[in-house]
Order: C-alpha cells, then sequence, then structure tokens
C-alpha cells in the first residue's frame, strides 16, 4: 500500500440512494441543484466499514509516517549545512584544502575525458609570519581575507579558489 503526503482522511461524495438520483442537467425539487452529500474516508476506505480500534491505529500510524517525514526533512537540512561546512575555509570565503582538491580532481577527470586544456595557479602569500608578528593575528587575518576576496573578485563562477593551507591558495 502506498502513502501518500496528502492526509490519510478525505472528503468524498456518498453514493446517492437508489431511485434519488436526478438526471443529469436537470435541477432537483424547487429548481435546485441536487448537492452531494459529504462523507470522509480513510486510505479510501468510508470510515464507517472501519472498526473504532482500526480507525485509531490507522490514523496513529499516518501521525508517526508525517513526524518521520519531517524528522527526514530535518536530518536533510542538516546535512546540507553538514556538507557546506565541511567544505568552507574556517576564516575566509573559500573552499577548504579538502574540497579543493575534490574539485581539481573532478576538473583533471574532466579534462582528460573530453581532451579540453585545464590550468591550475598556486599563490603563496609572502611574509605572513611578519605580518601576524609585527602586527598581530587580526591583521594577518585581514591580509589573507583581502588576498581571498582579490581572487574571488578576478575569476569566472566556473573557476574554483580554494585555501590550501596557511597562506596558500588555488
Amino acid at each position: 500500500m502506498k502513502i501518500s503526503s496528502q492526509s490519510p482522511v478525505r472528503a468524498t461524495t456518498a453514493p446517492r440512494a437508489a431511485g434519488r438520483s436526478a438526471p443529469a442537467g436537470k435541477a432537483g425539487p424547487a429548481g435546485q441543484a441536487a448537492a452531494a452529500v459529504p462523507t470522509t474516508s480513510l486510505m479510501g476506505i468510508p470510515t464507517e466499514e472501519l472498526t473504532p480500534k482500526v480507525r485509531v491505529a490507522i490514523e496513529t500510524l499516518m501521525n508517526e509516517v508525517e513526524r518521520l517525514r519531517r524528522d527526514r526533512d530535518e536530518v536533510k537540512h542538516q546535512n546540507s549545512h553538514l556538507e557546506k561546512l565541511a567544505d568552507e575555509d574556517s576564516l575566509l570565503p573559500v573552499i577548504n584544502r579538502r574540497a579543493f582538491v575534490r574539485e581539481l580532481s573532478r576538473a583533471m577527470s574532466f579534462a582528460q575525458r573530453y581532451t579540453q586544456p585545464s590550468s591550475l595557479a598556486f599563490f603563496d602569500v609572502n611574509n605572513m609570519k611578519t605580518i601576524n608578528d609585527e602586527l598581530g593575528h587580526a591583521a594577518g587575518d585581514a591580509a589573507l581575507m583581502h588576498v581571498a576576496e582579490m581572487l574571488l573578485e578576478h575569476v569566472r563562477h566556473s573557476d574554483v579558489v580554494g585555501r590550501l593551507g596557511g597562506d596558500e591558495f588555488g
């Protein structure tokens, strides 16, 4: 049995009693259109055909299914967030070494498969130790942020910029 994301209880129209149906296109008594008699069904079975215990059990199961769906959606959201955190550099708005190596591997595979040219640039910022020692780590972080922003500003959207080490970018 397939359980849909719709509510398990839905309104349906009860069949008319024999001899009470109006012909198509004709109005009912006093010129009014015949009204449908609303009833409910649980998974396609009229509720009056279910025992109270079965009805409660099905509704309990459907509530549990809905709770599990919400839990699954929350886990998907959390996994998405964790994957993003696992790929981002903790200080700069670029990907980290792990994500960079993965993207580099993809680019190399693509270049080999389709015999397309590809390139890799490596940047090592000089004198970062001096900046950190003389001006403090906040100044060193600001210098790294400036380098990262400059790199991101001057590459295409399809290019990848990553921090490979303390002061190394690719």
